[in-house]
Formats: C-alpha cells, sequence, structure tokens
C-alpha cells in the first residue's frame, strides 16, 4: 500500500487523537498527521493552505467526528463543500464518531465528500479495511 502523505484528524477527543495516531502509526499508513480538536480549526488549516500546494500539502485523508464543541462535523462539512471540487479532489472523508443515530448515517449521505462512516472507537483492523477499501490496495498483515 502506498503511505499517505498527510491525514488530517479533526476530533475534540485527545484519547481518539492519540489512538487514531498510534493505529496510522503500527500500519507505517502515513508521513504526517496534523490534530485539530474542532471543525473551526480544522477548516482554518484547510483555508490556509494556497491553491498552488493543493496537489502537495493538503491532507489526503480527513477523519472527523460529527459531535464537536464550537463547529461539529456536519457545519465542517456544510463549509467543506463549498471548497471548489479541484480542492476536494485530493481529499478523501470520513466521519468517525459515536453516534449510532440513523438520522446522523441517512445525514452523512447528504455529503458527496463523506467517502465512509466508522463507529468509535477505530481498531487498527477497521482503520486496516477501510484504507485497503478507500486505496484498493492491499495494505499487509497487522503487526
Amino acid at each position: 500500500m502506498r503511505k499517505l502523505k498527510k491525514v488530517l484528524l479533526v476530533d475534540d477527543s485527545e484519547a481518539t487523537n492519540y489512538m487514531n495516531q498510534y493505529f496510522f502509526e503500527k500500519l507505517a499508513a502515513c508521513e504526517t498527521i496534523i490534530v485539530n480538536k474542532n471543525g473551526n480549526d480544522g477548516m482554518d488549516y484547510l483555508s490556509s493552505i494556497q491553491e498552488e500546494k493543493w496537489g502537495t500539502d493538503l491532507p489526503e485523508l480527513i477523519m472527523l467526528d460529527i459531535k464537536m464543541p464550537v463547529m461539529d462535523g456536519f457545519e465542517f462539512l456544510d463549509q467543506y463543500e463549498q471548497f471548489p471540487k479541484e480542492m476536494r479532489k485530493y481529499i478523501i472523508t470520513v466521519l468517525l464518531t459515536t453516534s449510532m443515530s440513523i438520522i446522523d448515517r441517512d445525514k452523512a449521505k447528504e455529503y458527496s465528500s463523506v467517502k465512509s462512516f466508522l463507529n468509535k472507537p477505530l481498531t487498527v483492523k477497521q482503520l486496516k479495511e477501510m484504507l485497503e477499501y478507500i486505496f484498493n490496495e492491499p495494505i499487509g498483515k497487522i503487526i
């Protein structure tokens, strides 16, 4: 599997961010992980990347929590989907949440940028399977 250059974790839970970073490292699945604690910070981060750097500086994957203070995941997606398609084409967005709500799952389907909806806590096996599915490449065995 190819290694992701950059992953953006947008989640207010320090424990979740710590575990997700650990899982990416365990799979040797990315070079850099950026962590933002709410959707507003994630939006500021993405907005700061200049157009000429989209192909190199944007994260290839965003893992986004739904329930966060300041700006939740759906508010983030409302703004994110206003970004140019040319920018969003570089990024895969995955919702990662504790929500078991059918309403949240149905709402997630309304966003063209959302490629997957996973429940917390994420496991290394789920991450491996998700990456294999998204990139259509086997990762190898889990250590």
